[in-house]
């Protein structure tokens, strides 16, 4: 006789239907908490003390579980726009560095009289947190190297 003349239990195909919804929610979870969380990252030394470093925090805010930085990093005089870093000093006196994205900001840009071409000055921020790791108020590194190597950075308390 065929596996296929005999009917497949209703029990058994429950027990698939179960475990296929736990892995169809459980394997993305995984993903996202893996691909989200923050590591120890070492800082590089910087020079704050530049005039030449302009930055400004439009949004630094924790819910719950989550830190949500927004704002806008420029090197005045460069022409290539380099990516910003975003750290956060934890409880062990060590940085996060925080997953981030580059965003046109083109106020930046015409306020600095900055071409269209280098005008994605702005930086979204975010990551899940356990917010016992983390220092109160939040210290944050906003880090930015010019096309030369050269690091800068400033230091920003979101309370």
């Amino acid at each position: 006789m065929s596996f296929l003349n005999h009917p497949i239990p209703q029990k058994a195909i429950n027990l698939i239907m179960v475990l296929s919804l736990i892995f169809a929610i459980a394997i993305p979870f995984f993903f996202y908490v893996k691909t989200n969380r923050l590591e120890n990252q070492s800082v590089p030394n910087f020079d704050a003390s530049s005039s030449e470093f302009k930055y400004h925090i439009d949004e630094c805010q924790v819910k719950s579980d989550h830190l949500l930085v927004k704002g806008w990093a420029l090197i005045v005089g460069e022409r290539v726009n380099t990516p910003t870093d975003i750290f956060v000093k934890s409880t062990q006196d060590n940085y996060l560095k925080l997953r981030s994205r580059t965003v046109p900001r083109p106020d930046v840009s015409t306020h600095f009289s900055i071409n269209h071409a280098v005008n994605k000055l702005g930086f979204n921020a975010s990551s899940g947190i356990i917010p016992d790791d983390i220092n109160h108020p939040i210290e944050i590194l906003i880090i930015k190297n010019d096309s030369n190597g050269k690091t800068y950075g400033g230091v920003y308390e979101c309370k």
